[in-house]
């Protein structure tokens, strides 16, 4: 049986979609931005479960996941994921939106970093 996914693969999935130039730059810098974001809000969702935070609106979710972070007083984690998800929301919704390589990048980092400071978290109020 297998065991239960990591959402830091979608992270190293996004990274080696960037990496990749055998795809067209703007397909794959789309696509890497999705996963570069479900990494940090898998990881995020998944700390609020283990807290015992539940998630009301489940057709709000993502918002819902962000609140909890801002009204926890981890505004620096909130504001990362709000900033990641309005790019992945660039990223698969608005075509007109220009999305760069170098960019991605940065929001990649961004996404690694979020993760990061959800593992440091030691007391959730």
């Amino acid at each position: 049986m297998p065991g239960v996914f990591n959402p830091k693969k979608f992270l190293a999935l996004g990274k080696d979609l960037l990496a990749d130039r055998d795809y067209d730059e703007d397909c794959r810098v789309r696509t890497a931005m999705g996963r570069i974001y479900y990494a940090a809000f898998l990881i995020a969702l998944k700390r609020l479960q283990r807290e015992g935070i539940e998630i009301r609106d489940k057709t709000k979710i993502h918002q819902e996941v962000i609140d909890a972070y801002m009204d926890s007083g981890f505004t620096s984690i909130g504001d990362k994921l709000d900033q990641l998800r309005e790019r992945r929301l660039d990223a698969d919704y608005h075509m007109i939106a220009e999305l760069v390589l170098n960019e991605c990048r940065g929001y990649s980092e961004m996404s690694q970093l979020t993760i990061e400071l959800i593992e440091q978290i030691s007391v959730f109020p």
